[in-house]
């Protein structure tokens, strides 16, 4: 179910990217400005917000005043800081490892970037990373992915050692060779695949930090905390997904009783609340089971059965009729050999 973009609310200070590039050309930013509907006051307010349509024509104006030499998104990626990301930017940068980023950024995900939902799945020695588009972003959704998943590129300077063995998957096709992408962010890199993810082994997520700072890492966890609580404008829905999505990767319980009482609200508020958006809890649950039920048909050679039970199904007959009722497929029909690209390399 896609959320409209005019709903969503962003940070307004993703318009210093945009204002870094167009500064050049001093004149247009009042008229960036007025495109955009972001009046000069609050473009001054520390924690102000923009809603999705003033996001999206905010990045596709700058397109515009990108030289033509090399991609737009390479040039929007390059004047883009971790810390246009705010206080979850500073969280990254002051956490420990690289699996602690990794965690803090998918937890508070949604506070900087609702468009996309992010989950986090573990395939034996590998740590997959899925983003899923939850909004309409019309001809530019395959350059909001690329630049979202792209955030990467800024953090990698404060990594202490080479990424080697990651990879990034976008769904998408493109009309720059793969090539070009793996030379910009010295990484493997392939369009036109199974998902929207980035893939990363898992011995690589205890690397340290060079910036770590765990006073300032338990600082804004407790800011980001309050926040994500005050957050009011976020679809229930999507949170309830977020939470299902972690406890089937820990393998909790998952019941409308305990995914309410981790958002904070009563059982009838969840449920009316999911009603409102249009949905149910066993909607949502039927639908997270089957998208995480398909990654480890194709990235793991679990047995049906051991996925059913992993999944909470009573039996595998009754996971199999939820899947085909929702896949048309059985799983037996959809499993496929695992996609791991052969010749993944170092780009270091």
């Amino acid at each position: 179910m896609m959320v409209p973009l005019k709903s969503l609310q962003f940070p307004i200070q993703y318009l210093d990217v945009c204002e870094a590039l167009i500064c050049p050309h001093e004149e247009d930013l009042k008229d960036f400005h007025r495109q955009c509907g972001v009046r000069y006051e609050e473009r001054r307010n520390h924690g102000g917000m923009i809603d999705g349509e003033q996001f999206m024509r905010a990045y596709t104006l700058t397109q515009q005043y990108c030289m033509s030499d090399r991609p737009a998104l390479f040039q929007i990626l390059d004047a883009f800081p971790v810390t246009a990301h705010g206080k979850l930017g500073l969280l990254a940068l002051a956490s420990r490892t690289l699996e602690d980023a990794l965690n803090a950024a998918i937890e508070f995900f949604p506070l900087v970037m609702p468009a996309f939902e992010v989950s986090r799945q573990n395939f034996g020695n590998q740590v997959h990373v899925n983003f899923e588009r939850v909004t309409d972003f019309g001809q530019q959704n395959a350059f909001f992915t690329e630049m979202v998943m792209g955030a990467l590129h800024s953090f990698l300077p404060f990594i202490l050692t080479p990424l080697d063995g990651v990879y990034v998957k976008f769904a998408h096709a493109s009309v720059y060779p793969d090539a070009l992408y793996e030379e910009f962010f010295h990484l493997y890199v392939q369009h036109e695949a199974d998902k929207n993810s980035i893939v990363i082994p898992r011995a690589l997520l205890e690397t340290p930090l060079l910036t770590q700072n765990q006073t300032l890492q338990r600082q804004m966890v407790e800011e980001l905390r309050i926040r994500f609580q005050r957050n009011h404008n976020k679809s229930v829905s999507l949170q309830v997904r977020r939470l299902l999505y972690l406890n089937l990767d820990e393998q909790r319980i998952i019941n409308t009783e305990s995914v309410a009482q981790s958002l904070k609200m009563s059982y009838r508020t969840l449920v009316r609340r999911l009603s409102q958006e249009g949905t149910t809890f066993r909607q949502l649950l039927d639908e997270v089971c089957i998208a995480y039920a398909k990654e480890l048909l194709e990235h793991s050679q679990k047995p049906i059965a051991e996925i059913a039970q992993h999944l909470g199904f009573s039996s595998s007959a009754n996971f199999a009729r939820t899947f085909k009722r929702l896949t048309g497929k059985t799983p037996s029909e959809f499993r496929l050999p695992p996609q791991i690209p052969s010749n993944v390399k170092s780009m270091s």
